[in-house]
């Protein structure tokens, strides 16, 4: 056996003694691994192994003086001080989302590996607990409100959609079975929107086989129509059915018939494309419904279809 190989194979056994469903990417080299509520992804490269550690539901929305407290008490922490990674957007009030994460790397010895391993666990709980003092001050409810309310009166393209992608990501990093890992993607070919991680805390989502989800955010005056149903599917085809087979199609006023009847074309495919308008936002916002509990009945009616 190669000695990168024997590398990965010797630390991923070690790992897997104290950690829960893992799964791996389609070129074997990214390891995703879940203990409570520490989520541990590792990076294989070639010169070692790169380890990032997040808490999950650890993402806080804040005012500027919060937010500028928060990462002082998150900076006393080992690893934590360049890893923080801010995002902005814009409410009525200025409001800051972030979503903090350690990392370490890179190395090729596994006892050196995990060291730095039950390291980033333990500023993960350190981590934890700063969250769980700082949720007091969390405005997702609130952003959530005004999000949805701006997505309904922005009149700039670019606005519409990106306050529509933020809405759906605040939903999305609340829960506890999703993680966002990747917005915007931009390819040679395709645009994604959002890329969900499916971390499976709860039975339902744990035994899904879609480790990664896919999210297209449609915030139209009109109805999307049967083309972009076929775009979206043809998304989910390319990617590898190991690793993602469900796709989630957020269409604000809805889709058209011609629309409809092109998902009815999919049943019995090995991919499922399950679709929000605007109706299930406002249910999911007013009735404080759990985003994985929404899904949960959207991707069991979706399998009927």
């Amino acid at each position: 056996m190669p000695e990168r190989e024997e590398f990965i194979f010797s630390l991923i056994n070690e790992v897997v003694k104290d950690f829960t469903n893992p799964y791996m990417s389609e070129s074997g080299t990214r390891f995703l691994f879940r203990k409570d509520n520490c989520l541990l992804i590792l990076n294989f490269e070639y010169s070692g192994v790169s380890i990032e550690g997040s808490v999950l539901r650890g993402g806080l929305y804040l005012e500027a003086d919060k937010l500028s407290s928060f990462c002082a008490r998150l900076k006393e922490l080992r690893y934590i001080p360049m890893f923080v990674n801010i995002e902005v957007f814009f409410t009525t009030r200025r409001v800051y989302s972030v979503f903090p994460r350690a990392k370490v790397g890179f190395d090729r010895d596994v006892r050196h590996a995990l060291r730095e391993i039950k390291t980033v666990l333990r500023t993960l709980t350190l981590m934890e607990r700063i969250i769980e003092e700082y949720r007091v001050f969390d405005k997702s409810a609130e952003s959530m409100k005004t999000l949805w309310r701006q997505v309904g009166t922005d009149t700039t393209k670019y606005g519409k959609g990106r306050k529509l992608e933020e809405l759906l990501s605040i939903m999305i990093n609340l829960s506890d079975d999703f993680h966002i890992v990747k917005r915007n993607v931009r390819t040679k070919s395709e645009e994604i929107d959002l890329v969900v991680e499916n971390v499976g805390r709860s039975t339902f989502f744990s035994q899904l086989r879609s480790p990664l989800m896919l999210v297209e955010c449609k915030n139209w005056t009109s109805k999307v129509d049967a083309k972009e149903v076929r775009d979206f599917a043809q998304k989910l085809q390319n990617r590898s059915k190991m690793l993602c087979n469900v796709g989630i199609l957020v269409a604000v006023s809805g889709l058209t018939r011609d629309a409809n009847e092109e998902l009815l074309g999919y049943r019995g495919k090995d991919f499922l494309i399950v679709t929000i308008d605007g109706e299930d936002i406002s249910k999911i916002i007013t009735s404080q419904m759990r985003f994985e509990e929404f899904l949960k009945d959207k991707i069991s009616k979706a399998a009927l279809r």
